[in-house]
């Protein structure tokens, strides 16, 4: 608990941040999403989430994930630090 996970797939039922992260060819990795969930795995099922989107887009994709009990405030702050492209609810 408390370290960052990196994983194609195994956040189901983990209760924490996670952010969607694309390679582009240079193999600079990018957040384009931040998010937080009871379940990780449930959420990111869903097909209209921003994961399922970037990744039918062709985009080499991955998530990163950390596992919290208090996981808003996490979130919040690495939302206004990184400011990731498909977060548009929290960047204004």
């Amino acid at each position: 608990m408390g370290n960052w996970k990196i994983s194609s797939f195994g956040w189901h039922g983990i209760t924490g941040v996670y952010c969607v992260c694309t390679i582009n060819q240079e193999k600079k990795v990018s957040v384009q999403y931040i998010g937080s969930s009871k379940d990780i795995g449930k959420r990111l099922a869903n097909n209209y989430h921003p994961y399922r989107i970037i990744y039918n887009k062709g985009f080499l994709t991955f998530i990163k994930y950390r596992e919290v009990e208090n996981y808003k405030e996490l979130e919040k702050a690495m939302i206004k630090k990184i400011k990731p492209k498909y977060t548009i609810h929290h960047n204004g």
